[in-house]
């Protein structure tokens, strides 16, 4: 049975993250929850709410060109979880980053999905990430 990607509810953080570049940031977290029919007032005060869980509400109307690839990787981050989907899958989603950025955004995603009740599935070939952020583990080959 096939279902189609925009009705599979599965909130995804890719290694290459996908921003809208001619979006602000709040605008890019929020987009989601525009397409669903929120109206934009209320999208745009989820999504800051969004933001100041990754810690950048200062940084809300600035473009993702002018903030650094772990911001940006924080504002993917921001934009999956503020759907709130049943499953979340983060395919290496700190591999794109310094290594600097790597350990905040290992720090940062604990807190994050702590308080979040669906499944959360990392893809990742670094085993620290895993040790960091794991807490069941299944390894392939």
């Amino acid at each position: 049975m096939f279902t189609p990607a925009q009705d599979r509810h599965c909130g995804v953080v890719f290694q290459d993250l996908r921003l809208f570049p001619h979006l602000s940031l709040v605008a890019n977290v929020a987009y989601g929850l525009r397409s669903s029919g929120m109206s934009k007032q209320e999208a745009h005060a989820r999504a800051a709410q969004e933001l100041t869980l990754v810690g950048l509400d200062e940084l809300a109307d600035r473009k993702p060109e002018q903030v650094s690839g772990g911001e940006r990787q924080r504002v993917a981050l921001a934009r999956a979880l503020v759907l709130r989907p049943p499953v979340l899958l983060l395919d290496e989603p700190f591999a794109s980053v310094d290594v600097s950025s790597r350990q905040g955004l290992r720090d940062l995603l604990p807190s994050l999905v702590q308080g979040y009740q669906g499944s959360v599935v990392l893809v990742s070939h670094d085993p620290e990430d895993v040790q960091a952020l794991a807490t069941n583990i299944l390894a392939f080959g």
